[in-house]
């Protein structure tokens, strides 16, 4: 006969409940095998009396499906689609080239600067390079990674949920 906690009295599990779970929670960090189930339990029994308990059991209810479902099929069960994290990358790289060279161009304007030196390779415009204040040099390469910074933050509207949010309003 398996021990659930749906079968022991309540008389009975509220008293293990509150003797599981200090003796749960100090086995943890010494024996978590020990300590994870019998924590578990004693919310399991003390879930009958205290709602913290059954919040507590649900969120855990919760992850471990997720978990399970993972197992299973390898991806969290609120993982997007691969085509959008593609899309998504590529809107990210596309912006932040194109806004970091627009912001490089404005930046060297700013500072007058012939472009030609930021991008070459020979030794004398690397000379001339080296003659301009460094923290002008330096602002003008480093304003380029503004937008890949702010970038991920705004997010292109998908075209797949504009239809399903323009269907589901009517």
């Amino acid at each position: 006969m398996r021990l659930s906690p749906s079968r022991v009295p309540s008389v009975v599990a509220l008293p293990l409940g509150f003797l599981f779970l200090p003796l749960g929670v100090l086995l943890l960090p010494l024996a978590p095998e020990l300590g994870v189930p019998l924590s578990l339990l004693a919310t399991r029994f003390l879930g009958r009396k205290f709602e913290w308990a059954r919040r507590f059991n649900s969120w855990i209810d919760v992850k471990w499906a997720n978990f399970r479902t993972r197992l299973k099929t390898g991806r969290k069960p609120d993982h997007p689609k691969l085509w959008r994290w593609i899309i998504g990358t590529l809107f990210i790289l596309v912006a932040w080239q194109g806004l970091g060279l627009l912001l490089t161009v404005g930046a060297a304007g700013f500072f007058n600067y012939d472009l030609e030196l930021l991008f070459s390779t020979d030794d004398v415009d690397i000379a001339k390079v080296r003659e301009l204040p460094p923290w002008s040099t330096a602002a003008t390469v480093l304003v380029s990674f503004i937008p890949f910074f702010i970038n991920p933050r705004i997010e292109p509207p998908c075209p797949l949920e504009l239809s399903t949010q323009e269907t589901s309003g009517q």
